[in-house]
């Protein structure tokens, strides 16, 4: 089974809830603050949170995710093998960044709490909703979710500057209420070169619509991949008139 966005979040949630149970344990033990303190300084929350809860396991396989991305990928040109290492190696330099910081955050929030005799159940809050320097569930299955669309664009993209100038792509994806304005308008622009998408809608070949988005242009390879009636119906719907950039 294909790893996913859904199980990284949850796995990461689970390492959470541990988290939460070290306090819990922490403040219940009866040991003096200031001991307990002394003994938050001495914790490596990386060391802590990867190796001894395995949460290092969740971030080998956001590695090898990569991997099965190109491995399912339409490869119509080549790619330098260079620039594919060179773009894998950047997201897994975000992860690394976001993660260290949120171990940061949370022995800070850990050690703050333990001060403060902040109850268990306002500690979980504040540690699980994202508003204190630590990922929350959502923004970590987003991180994922995010960054492996955007290194899929990044590759077509590159495959499309390798491939014949004439070639036609389409913006492919969902078409549902979640489907944004402006994703709707590059939708019904239907198939398109790469130099018209530049032109017409520039950034969105390798960004999207937007942040999180969940559409991308593929080749145009039958004309089932252009869902014109179903975007007018959309357009109608929604009182959408069709523009001709962004």
């Amino acid at each position: 089974m294909a790893y996913s966005s859904e199980r990284f979040a949850n796995k990461y949630e689970e390492a959470l809830n541990r988290i939460a149970s070290l306090y819990s344990s922490s403040i219940a033990s009866g040991v003096n603050t200031n001991d307990i303190l002394v003994a938050i300084g001495n914790i490596d929350f990386k060391d802590l949170f990867e190796n001894q809860l395995g949460f290092n396991t969740e971030l080998e396989n956001v590695a090898n995710s990569y991997l099965d991305a190109l491995r399912n990928m339409d490869g119509f040109a080549d790619v330098d093998e260079t620039i594919l290492r060179s773009l894998v190696q950047s997201d897994l330099n975000i992860y690394r960044s976001k993660f260290n910081d949120t171990y940061v955050h949370m022995k800070s929030l850990f050690t703050e709490s333990v001060i403060n005799g902040l109850p268990r159940e306002a500690f979980v809050d504040q540690l699980t909703k994202g508003q204190f320097g630590v990922l929350s569930k959502f923004q970590a299955e987003s991180l994922y979710t995010d960054s492996l669309q955007k290194f899929n664009r990044s590759v077509i993209k590159q495959m499309a500057k390798n491939a014949p100038a004439d070639l036609l792509y389409v913006f492919n994806g969902p078409i549902d209420t979640r489907t944004s304005n402006t994703c709707m308008q590059i939708l019904a622009a239907g198939p398109m070169t790469l130099s018209q998408i530049e032109n017409r809608f520039p950034g969105t070949f390798e960004n999207g619509g937007h942040f999180n988005c969940r559409h991308q242009f593929r080749r145009f390879t039958q004309k089932g991949m252009y869902k014109q009636n179903k975007i007018e119906k959309v357009f109608e719907k929604r009182n959408l008139t069709q523009r001709t950039s962004l």
